[in-house]
C-alpha cells in the first residue's frame, strides 16, 4: 500500500513539474536513434507549451507515422502551429501542400488553394528560405488557378525577386533551376 501511495505521489508531481531542457535534447537523440516513441513522448510537451521546433517535429512524426500512426490532419495541425509562430520550414511546407493538394508530405492531401500557398511561401521566403523564394518565384512564373497577375510589368518584377533571392542567399541549387526556366523563353527575363 505504502509503495502505490508512493508512486502515486510521484506521478502527481511528475505529472506537474514543466519540462526540463535536457527532455528536448533527449527527444533528439531518440529521433536521431530512431526511438520515435520515445522522442514523441518528450517532444509533445514542448509542442502543448508552443515550442514551434517541437510542433513542426510532431507534424513530420505525423506525416511519416513515425512513433504514431500517420494522420495527415495532425501533421497539418502541427506544422500550422509552428508556422504561425514564424518556423520558416512549416510555412514551405504548408506552401507547398497547399499549392499541389497532395504531396510527398500527405497520403490523403488537402484542397488545392494558390493564395495560402502564396501566403505561406512568403512568409518562409522572406525569413531567406531558398527553396520557398524558389516556390514563390515559380509559382508567379507558371500563374495558376486563383492567383493570376493582370499587371504584367508587376508580375514580372515578382518573379525576378522571388526567383534570385536564392541565388544571393547561396542555395546552390536554384540558380540552375532558375536559368533553365528562364530558357524557355518568358518574356520579359534577361
Amino acid at each position: 500500500m505504502r509503495t502505490l501511495i508512493a508512486s502515486l505521489i510521484a506521478l502527481m508531481l511528475f505529472a506537474t513539474t514543466p519540462v526540463a531542457a535536457g527532455d528536448w535534447e533527449d527527444g533528439l537523440a531518440a529521433y536521431v536513434a530512431g526511438d520515435y516513441q520515445k522522442a514523441f513522448r518528450l517532444w509533445k510537451p514542448f509542442a502543448k507549451q508552443g515550442n514551434a521546433e517541437a510542433q513542426y517535429g510532431l507534424g513530420l512524426m505525423y506525416d511519416k507515422g513515425m512513433g504514431v500512426p500517420e494522420d495527415d490532419a495532425k501533421a497539418v495541425h502541427w506544422w500550422t502551429r509552428a508556422a504561425k509562430q514564424g518556423d520558416a520550414e512549416a510555412q514551405n511546407i504548408l506552401g507547398w501542400i497547399n499549392e499541389k493538394g497532395s504531396s510527398t508530405y500527405l497520403e490523403q492531401g488537402v484542397p488545392v488553394d494558390h493564395a495560402k500557398a502564396v501566403y505561406w511561401y512568403s512568409k518562409a521566403a522572406k525569413q531567406g528560405r531558398g527553396d520557398a523564394q524558389f516556390n514563390l518565384g515559380r509559382m508567379y512564373y507558371k500563374g495558376g488557378s486563383g492567383f493570376s497577375f493582370t499587371d504584367v510589368a508587376a508580375d514580372l518584377a515578382r518573379i525576378r525577386f522571388a526567383m534570385t533571392l536564392p541565388a544571393q542567399t547561396g542555395d546552390g541549387g536554384i540558380p540552375s533551376r532558375l536559368l533553365a526556366m528562364m530558357k524557355k523563353g518568358r518574356p520579359g527575363f534577361p
